[in-house]
């Protein structure tokens, strides 16, 4: 598989699996759900709907790049992925360190409402997560050692 095949899956199959979870993370924000209104245990500034909704309108930014940005500026898009991946990391650690037990409301109230278990809808954004962190970190070392693949031709 070439190299820039490879990015183009990613950066593609990455587009498509955020979009998918923002558009989970908005319909269950506008929801009725009494955990909505609890405040975020690790960033207690905002109750979980206001967290569902940041987290779905960066998701779709993201998303958004991907698809709009033309395919000579693959290091922007994937230094996009590589910053949502990293907010999504901490806080993630942030919860894991400060010994919150419950599995993430990252998805709101979707899982319940389609039957899904929630620990494994927490287990498959986790997974996403790291298929995040490792596609771009394996991807901008790779463009580290191509000297055209950092210079921004054009806008």
């Amino acid at each position: 598989m070439k190299l820039t095949t490879a990015r183009s899956f990613f950066l593609h199959s990455t587009a498509v699996v955020l979009a998918i979870v923002a558009l989970a993370k908005f319909v269950s924000a506008f929801g009725t759900v009494a955990v909505l209104k609890v405040y975020d245990p690790f960033l207690a500034y905002f109750t979980i709907r206001q967290l569902v909704l940041i987290a779905a309108s960066l998701e779709i930014f993201v998303a958004g790049l991907i698809w709009i940005l033309p395919a000579k500026r693959q290091a922007l898009k994937i230094s996009a992925v590589m910053w949502l991946a990293l907010l999504l990391l901490f806080y993630r650690l942030g919860h894991y360190f400060g010994d919150f037990i419950e599995p993430c409301h990252c998805l709101g109230t979707v899982p319940s409402a389609i039957g899904l278990n929630p620990d494994f809808a927490d287990f498959s954004l986790k997974l996403f997560l790291a298929y995040m962190l490792v596609g771009t970190l394996t991807l901008l070392m790779v463009g580290y050692f191509e000297k055209s693949f950092f210079k921004t031709q054009g806008p």
